[in-house]
């Protein structure tokens, strides 16, 4: 790349990082973001130039670009985000010039909207998927907020065109939203069309910003379920679609909600409000137990030892004064105290994924002495 100018207020009204293509761009987090000791300012002015050939003027209508976000589950643009979801954000240029300007360079970040500060980082970008040649990262803690390029980018998949007028220029980021309750974000995008030549004369910019409201209550409830049983789910946004999809496991949902869980894994769960927004959830289906194994009857003061092929697990008796059996072991002991019948009790064994198995179990009183 050319020298690179960057102005990153993390969060405020103007973000332009002019980059150029003689050298790399910047990309450590501190280094060359316009602020005030450890405090952004959100100015716009041309500052933290690298060195000499910094560009020195504004960015051009030549250069078009747009910020929009993607849903990575759909494909689709969309206007609101939903918390704790992937997403893509696509950053796309155009070239109107009469120049040639066969490569690019571009910035993104997301930020609260209106917090103007290391708190204002809005979920987490990515450089997943992105070729190694076209991007750097910049972090706030361990979060990415900053994705960039580090050399100029050419050709497919960026490039679409020689570099002439009508030429395109294409980069999609990874990024996974806040979490729910968040509010609004603030998409900052940059895209510097060059023509490579060593120089930073001849070069264009343009940037762009775009506010994502945050559209969907989340998907609340239980989001796990045994296998053959139900749980409810509940979203505070009304009049939308449930649906599902098989993630590891399989099981369905019904239009009120109620998720039926048929065998063990995830089901990727949806609930769609249109142009409300989109809300989703990951249910856990948990395999049920096997049947209890071991005798169904014993003797006052005698003891078995119940299993269960599932695995450790723990064991309660619904009647301690006609069995107890012990939670970790499943050894029982019959009691049937004060009792001169036969009773019963329900003993239930449940799994670590919270499934469980009962047997009911008939304790004998000892016969009288003649």
């Amino acid at each position: 790349m050319k020298k690179s100018l960057v102005l990153l207020p993390l969060v405020g009204i103007f973000l332009y990082v002019i980059l150029s293509s003689a050298s790399n761009g910047p990309g450590q987090y501190g280094t060359y973001y316009e602020r005030t000791g450890a405090t952004y300012t959100g100015s716009t002015g041309i500052v933290g130039c690298v060195g000499s050939g910094c560009h020195a003027t504004g960015p051009t209508s030549g250069i078009g670009v747009t910020a929009t976000l993607i849903d990575a589950s759909t494909s689709t643009a969309v206007s609101t985000y939903t918390g704790s979801h992937s997403y893509y954000i696509q950053i796309t240029g155009t070239n109107s010039t009469s120049s040639s300007l066969p490569y690019f360079g571009f910035q993104v970040a997301v930020v609260k909207t209106g917090v103007n500060s290391t708190s204002g980082v809005a979920g987490t970008l990515s450089v997943s998927g992105i070729s190694s040649v076209a991007h750097t990262w910049a972090y706030v803690g361990t979060t990415v907020f900053l994705v960039e390029h580090s050399v100029p980018i050419g050709g497919s998949p960026y490039v679409s065109g020689s570099g002439g007028s009508g030429t395109t220029y294409t980069i999609s980021v990874p990024w996974t939203s806040p979490a729910s309750g968040t509010g609004s974000v603030t998409i900052y995008a940059v895209l510097n069309a060059v023509n490579h030549d060593g120089n930073y004369t001849g070069d264009y910019y343009n940037n762009t910003s775009t506010t994502i409201t945050e559209g969907m209550a989340p998907i609340t409830g239980t989001l796990s379920v045994c296998s053959g049983l139900t749980t409810t789910l509940n979203c505070a946004t009304t009049g939308a679609s449930w649906s599902s999809s098989s993630g590891t496991g399989t099981g369905s949902i019904a239009s009120s909600g109620v998720v039926t869980g048929s065998s063990a894994g995830t089901v990727n769960i949806t609930y769609n409000a249109g142009s409300a927004g989109t809300a989703y959830a990951i249910v856990t289906v948990n395999a049920a137990p096997s049947a209890i194994a071991g005798a169904s009857s014993l003797c006052q003061g005698n003891t078995t030892t119940l299993t269960d092929p599932s695995g450790p697990g723990t064991w309660v008796s619904s009647t301690p004064g006609v069995a107890t059996i012990g939670s970790s072991s499943g050894s029982m002991t019959g009691v049937l105290s004060g009792s001169p019948v036969p009773a019963t009790t329900v003993i239930t064994y449940t799994s670590p994924g919270g499934c469980s198995a009962s047997a009911t179990i008939t304790v004998n009183p000892l016969p009288n002495l003649i």
